[in-house]
């Protein structure tokens, strides 16, 4: 487990490999996550959604107003929409 912080992907590939992890998950920027998956791999990205009250579960935790969930997704695939105006 590396728990330290990283200055760009290219660090973090590097550890990934001198490693030999199975999985990596990480919580990063957009830019960081995009770069992962164009180099092979496919993180598992870390986030928070919101929830509703009456759809509270074990684990979900107050921030602030709201009610949220931890959740924890493979990313598969990044798409890149550039749109001009």
């Amino acid at each position: 487990m590396d728990s330290q912080r990283f200055n760009d992907a290219a660090e973090i590939m590097r550890r990934y490999r001198q490693g030999g992890y199975d999985e990596i998950a990480l919580v990063a920027p957009k830019d960081v996550l995009a770069n992962l998956v164009a180099s092979g791999l496919q993180p598992i990205h870390l986030l928070t959604i919101e929830v509703s009250e009456g759809d509270r579960q074990p684990g979900d935790f107050n921030k602030g107003e709201s009610l949220v969930r931890a959740i924890a997704r493979k990313i598969r695939k990044v798409e890149v929409n550039i749109t001009y105006y």
